[in-house]
């Protein structure tokens, strides 16, 4: 059904219609992590005929990807010391290709997390 013929329903209105873009959610009812829960929602991201999904606008830097919890127990192992819940983060950067570039964009990064009073690891 089109969006515009759609009514409004709970916190969905038609007028926020724009594009094409969806999503896939996979979780389990209980909140217990899986291997399985995972390999499902890999699953759903193959499926997904979605410009980003399959990496057909490389010029955009649009895409998917599969959201999880921190594991804080690997990133312990990882970085040799506790890495407490609220007290620590992970963040994914997507640098430019180019090897002066990047090496700007990297250390403009360092310097306003270390001014926000972020300590890296």
């Amino acid at each position: 059904m089109p969006a515009a013929a759609c009514a409004p329903n709970g916190l969905y209105s038609p007028a926020h219609e724009h594009d094409s873009c969806g999503i896939g959610l996979v979780a389990h009812i209980g909140g217990a992590a899986s291997h399985g829960t995972l390999r499902d929602a890999l699953t759903v991201l193959e499926r997904m005929d979605h410009r980003g999904a399959c990496g057909c606008e490389t010029g955009t830097g649009d895409g998917s990807g599969v959201m999880t919890a921190l594991p804080y127990t690997f990133l312990a192992r990882v970085f040799g010391q506790p890495c407490t819940p609220g007290r620590v983060g992970v963040a994914m950067c997507f640098l430019p290709p180019d090897a002066v570039r990047r090496a700007e964009a990297a250390s403009l990064l360092e310097r306003h997390l270390t001014a926000a009073g972020v300590q890296p690891v």
